[in-house]
């Protein structure tokens, strides 16, 4: 019986990138004693905007963390430059996640150049059944993509939306067009749109692996 209530938090800052965010977050990890709470996260920019998706153990501390640090430092960056960026924050469910088990992706790192992309995959007829129905129908987390570090999936409005993390030279579309395609179409043959058609790829700029979180729940899958 898993005691985890997680947490997905999406910040979007319009007309700001890497550097505000580097301002932020060297503010952040300089305000924290420990995670906060945080099992994983990661940054990046798509369609002209910089994000960062940050997984929590649960609610309390997803709030908390941006109570008490995210906000305060977010607001303290804004003012002394005179002003800021457009700043949305969101939270999602998370449905389920699955983290590779490897040593040298813990803890917090700036990605370089082509080391690491995310790929957003949302799709409105993906129900949570169609999803779970998908992913027994294609093995998976059992049988591990190569070059997979994380995959979240978390509900959105009455649909998932999926956060994968790669390295940069995986086969994500073997994973994608080989796999996770024909899944759909076995588990959900009523299900139109193509997955091979909406994945988003996203060069990332920030990974941050906390290993410690996964000691008992490396797999997670809300009951």
């Amino acid at each position: 019986m898993t005691t985890l209530d997680p947490q997905l938090t999406i910040i979007r800052t319009r007309d700001a990138g890497a550097d505000f965010y580097d301002s932020v977050i060297d503010r952040v990890r300089g305000s924290l004693d420990d995670s906060g709470g945080v099992m994983f996260h990661f940054s990046g920019t798509y369609a002209d905007e910089f994000f960062s998706v940050s997984a929590y153990s649960n609610r309390d501390s997803a709030a908390d963390m941006f109570a008490a640090v995210t906000g305060p430092q977010l607001e303290e960056v804004v003012q002394e430059a005179g002003g800021g960026p457009d700043i949305s924050r969101d939270e999602f469910e998370i449905f389920g996640f699955a983290v590779h088990d490897d040593e040298e992706l813990q803890d917090f790192r700036f990605t370089q150049p082509d080391e690491f992309v995310a790929v957003f995959v949302t799709n409105p007829e993906i129900t949570n059944d169609r999803y779970l129905a998908t992913t027994a129908a294609a093995d998976f987390p059992n049988v591990w993509p190569a070059g997979l570090v994380i995959h979240v999936a978390a509900s959105i409005g009455n649909h998932m939306g999926v956060f994968d993390v790669w390295h940069a030279d995986a086969d994500m579309a073997s994973f994608y067009g080989d796999r996770i395609a024909p899944a759909i179409r076995k588990a959900s043959p009523e299900v139109t749109s193509s997955v091979e058609q909406n994945p988003s790829a996203i060069e990332l700029h920030s990974l941050y692996i906390n290993s410690s979180s996964f000691e008992e729940n490396r797999n997670y899958l809300r009951e």
